[in-house]
């Protein structure tokens, strides 16, 4: 599964994994009960259109088989090394 992060202006936004709600998006909004501003929480959208909050965005990658294992063989200065050189 992939997800993308949540971008934009504020929005309510409801957990497809645990049913949470809570606003997200990037862009800060004014608090109506204080007036002070706030940055919205990180959350996550898959490809089908599902919510994730942080939480079970992770446990979501975690456990996704599709995953690419080629990201892990990477030199000390971070570059990424191409998987045939080190077979």
């Amino acid at each position: 599964m992939r997800l993308m992060r949540v971008e934009g202006p504020a929005i309510v936004c409801h957990c497809d994994g645990c049913a949470r709600e809570a606003i997200a998006g990037t862009i800060p909004y004014i608090s109506a009960a204080s007036g002070e501003p706030r940055a919205p929480e990180e959350w996550y959208q898959s490809e089908d259109g599902g919510l994730y909050c942080s939480a079970c965005a992770a446990k979501l990658v975690q456990v996704d088989p599709t995953r690419s294992v080629n990201q892990f063989f990477t030199d000390t200065a971070g570059t990424q090394i191409d998987p045939d050189v080190l077979a």
